[in-house]
């Protein structure tokens, strides 16, 4: 639109995208839609804020998968399985732990069962490979950038989440869907059932209507 100047800045992700954007800091940010329902209910780690009144949603853009990746020699075969590991919930800030602590729910996993550690993709791809990490989350539109190189060489693979604990989870959370990462998203990898959320678009109840 003539005369709109725009600005961009970097973010941890979702959590701290809508927080700006309800507390008049950013005009506009992007989240995953479990995040969004979340931060409009006030629910999990928005709770101490409270429900954010002043985010709406002016586009569904892509879908974003889940992906559970663990080390290629464990154990881990299930998202049950993950009980005594060290298991990365995504960085703080981002929507990845609101999913993950969700799955873990709906699988019967409590947080207090697992060593939760709170990094981005690239640390816990890192310190996979490095034998600090068992697993780790990630969740992002296909192929999700640092999971290529992991995947490929088999210093990782997919586990999958499906089964009576992914029906539990589209009960306790509808705005995931079932999902799939097809065979060959990453080199070597088969087709893996999942979830996944949508990314959306939002913006603060102060940006007139024309201009959105």
């Amino acid at each position: 639109p003539a005369g709109l100047i725009v600005s961009a800045r970097t973010s941890p992700g979702g959590v701290d995208n809508l927080n700006a954007v309800d507390k008049g800091e950013a005009d506009s940010g992007l989240a995953q839609s479990d995040v969004v329902a979340a931060a409009v209910k006030g629910q999990g780690v928005f709770r101490r804020l409270g429900p954010h009144k002043h985010v709406r949603v002016i586009a569904s853009l892509f879908s974003e998968d889940v992906h559970l990746v663990v080390a290629t020699k464990s154990n881990i075969h299930s998202v049950t399985d993950l009980k005594g590991k060290r298991v990365s919930l995504g960085s703080d800030g981002s929507g990845v732990g609101i999913t993950a602590r969700e799955i873990l729910a709906a699988y019967r996993v409590p947080l207090a069962r697992i060593k939760a550690t709170h990094d981005d993709v690239f640390d816990s791809a890192a310190q996979l490979r490095d034998g600090k990490l068992d697993a780790f989350f990630a969740v992002g539109g296909l192929p999700v950038q640092g999971l290529g190189d992991l995947l490929g060489k088999g210093q990782g693979r997919l586990v999958a989440i499906d089964g009576p604990g992914r029906d539990r989870l589209l009960k306790r959370v509808p705005s995931l869907a079932a999902a799939a990462i097809p065979a060959g998203a990453y080199a070597g990898a088969g087709a893996t059932q999942t979830v996944s959320a949508r990314a959306l678009w939002v913006v603060r109840d102060s940006v007139p209507d024309t201009l959105v």
